[in-house]
């Protein structure tokens, strides 16, 4: 539950909360256990919660649905992983050491984000552009954990962008690609 509200801070303070996550406030094994992995669970089922709006919707597709939103953020997390961790070794000072106990929280913490989103919009009757637009935020959000990472000059940029395109486009693309390859039902 702690790091649940660690989650909301971060959305409101996001670098008091960078600050406290990834200067060793909680191991990365800890946020996995306690908050990512069941926030996958979560999201997944609430993907169930679309049938109680749509009769047509039946109990197949909302499975489907579950299986690709699960599947989408489990693997979209160790791919953004392996790319932020290739990324910094890129543009990061030389010489410097990133844990990646490190590089896992910032996935865990955005991905969290994405997540709390994507729960709010399948509780929804309707589909919100607001709640789309809101991932942008994570850009806002990614920016302030600059100054745990060591990036410096115009590579700031690459970082943030890098980052943000990591953690949102692998999710995208994974559940493009199960979208792709799933029965329809």
């Amino acid at each position: 539950m702690k790091e649940l509200k660690n989650v909301f801070k971060l959305i409101i303070f996001p670098a008091q909360t960078w600050g406290y996550v990834l200067q060793g406030g909680v191991p990365s094994a800890t946020i996995e256990r306690n908050l990512f992995y069941p926030l996958i669970g979560v999201t997944a089922l609430s993907c169930f919660c679309q049938m109680l709006y749509f009769d047509e919707l039946k109990l197949s597709a909302a499975m489907i649905n579950a299986i690709v939103y699960f599947a989408s953020y489990f693997l979209g997390y160790i791919i953004s992983v392996m790319a932020i961790a290739w990324m910094l070794g890129k543009i990061a000072e030389k010489g410097s050491k990133i844990s990646e106990g490190r590089i896992k929280k910032l996935v865990m913490m955005n991905m969290a984000v994405l997540m709390i989103l994507a729960i709010i919009q399948n509780l929804l009757p309707t589909s919100l552009v607001l709640l789309e637009l809101f991932k942008l935020y994570l850009l806002f959000i990614i920016s302030k954990s600059l100054s745990y990472f060591p990036v410096q000059g115009e590579n700031k940029t690459y970082y943030v962008l890098g980052t943000f395109i990591a953690v949102l486009f692998s999710v995208e693309l994974v559940k493009f690609v199960f979208n792709l390859i799933m029965p329809e039902v």
